[in-house]
């Protein structure tokens, strides 16, 4: 048998992703959930370790909350783990994405990056993600709860077994991770915790890469220079990442990676939260209009203010997640329904990347802002159609080539830009307040902080606008 254990804080994506697919799996097993909503524990290495002493299975998976897998899932783990036998019986513990002793990354997982597969697998790794490690029973290895909070408790226990000489595995058992890492003041307080706990003990390493950056474990000089050549080369390979990572082994891609991207297609529509969405909403809202809301992952957090708010969604699937996260769904084609029937008294207008799937958005926006309070906020963005790898097709390369996401959505009927949502602000008599140029990628930013903003237009990916009624 194989014993599951997760640590929770959000019931309904436990409910919706990781025990729903785990109600598929052939494989004896059982799941130990452990309930931290109200903040039970102050650590993820004091949840998972109740876990641990609580688990009945030869092999102890500790898997994040926010993941969702194929059916045959817990056998892909099985059939790694006999693979990982015959290369050494004594491993210490495995895991879906890792980095090696040299910095190159290994395994296989969905994300929002896209899907990694990292080939040659199993692999030896110094380190390991925390979205989901396996360890066996009688190891004894256990996360240290010293060192507090919810970061670096995977690359402890990768250290703890690299003390005791037992090698560490990326595997290939895709799952689909939905979450979005943080690195806020917790993170960077365990990433301390970590560097100091190890620098007064006789560390196996001088430097420890790991999915989230690379830290220095030893003092001294010698450690000084290993570390900045593994900053400095992590860099550049993450600079030219997107441009080598393979989809899978030999440009082929595996049953199981198949499986899990079926799985989990309809997953990555439903979860994108929109924080930049949430800070325009006024402090005094009642009522909140949000098109295209998805599974409402981002206006649940409106809802938890005690704010009302309604979501209009095509997809049945995201209605559904949406509705459990208390929104009031209007479901169907926005173009054609009546949001008047729910209320006509709306504090703000959320339009998150919608407006470009629909054949007259004006004719809709004006339908809508008969219903908007007066002072109220309509906020929206859009693809930037200026981007700079639209042009570069369009104009040198002379044909464009649509994706399943992104700015060159198949899904897209409209092309839209910063003036176009200008233009159409003026048609509703709206007050611009506020024009943002969303750059996500970091070599972006950097481009664009080196030309001093002036091409922003050309390198940001998206253009949010916030405009006022009245």
């Amino acid at each position: 048998m194989i014993s599951v254990v997760c640590v929770y804080n959000n019931e309904s994506l436990l409910r919706d992703y990781l025990v729903k697919s785990l109600h598929e799996q052939t494989v004896d097993h059982e799941l130990i959930a452990l309930d931290n909503t109200k903040g039970r524990f102050t650590s993820a290495a004091a949840a998972l370790n109740l876990g641990a002493t609580r688990a009945k299975g030869k092999y102890i998976i500790f898997v994040h909350q926010d993941v969702t897998f194929p059916p045959t899932w817990l056998s892909s783990i099985l059939d790694q783990i006999a693979i990982v036998d015959k290369v050494n019986a004594q491993w210490g513990v495995l895991g879906l994405m890792g980095v090696t002793a040299k910095g190159s990354w290994a395994g296989h997982i969905i994300d929002r990056y896209g899907h990694l597969h990292l080939p040659p697998l199993p692999c030896e790794v110094q380190s390991l993600d925390e979205v989901c490690l396996v360890v066996r029973k009688d190891s004894s290895l256990f996360f240290d709860e010293q060192l507090g909070g919810f970061h670096f408790y995977a690359a402890d226990l990768c250290l703890q077994a690299a003390t005791r000489h037992l090698p560490n595995f990326a595997i290939d058992a895709c799952v689909h991770h939905l979450g979005r890492g943080t690195r806020d003041a917790a993170f960077w307080n365990a990433a301390d915790a970590l560097c100091n706990k190890w620098r007064h003990r006789q560390c196996p390493v001088a430097v420890i890469e790991t999915t989230c950056g690379v830290f220095r474990l030893r003092p001294g000089f010698r450690a000084w220079l290993q570390y900045g050549f593994r900053y400095c080369s992590r860099h550049l390979r993450l600079y030219y990442r997107h441009q080598n990572i393979p989809q899978s082994h030999n440009g082929t891609t595996s049953s199981m990676s198949t499986a899990c991207g079926d799985v989990c297609r309809a997953a990555t529509y439903f979860e994108h939260f929109r924080r930049d969405a949430l800070a325009v909403v006024p402090p005094d809202a009642k009522c909140v209009l949000s098109v295209g809301c998805a599974g409402g992952i981002t206006e649940a957090e409106l809802v938890k203010q005690g704010v009302r708010v309604v979501g209009v969604e095509l997809n049945p699937k995201a209605a559904a997640i949406a509705r459990q996260r208390g929104l009031t769904i209007l479901e169907g084609d926005a173009s054609v329904i009546d949001i008047s029937q729910v209320s006509d008294s709306f504090d703000c207008l959320i339009y998150a990347d919608i407006l470009e799937h629909l054949i007259d958005p004006v004719s809709l926006l004006k339908r809508h802002i008969k219903s908007l309070k007066p002072g109220g906020i309509v906020y929206v963005s859009i693809p930037n159609f200026r981007h700079y790898s639209v042009l570069w097709q369009l104009f040198i390369l002379g044909h464009i080539r649509y994706k399943d996401a992104g700015i060159l959505d198949r899904a897209h009927l409209r092309i839209t830009t910063r003036k176009m949502v200008l233009d159409w602000f003026d048609q509703l008599s709206l007050r611009l307040c506020s024009c943002t140029y969303i750059i996500h990628r970091r070599r972006n930013k950097l481009m664009s902080a080196l030309l001093l903003g002036l091409a922003r237009e050309f390198i940001a990916s998206q253009v949010s606008l916030v405009g006022r009624k009245g």
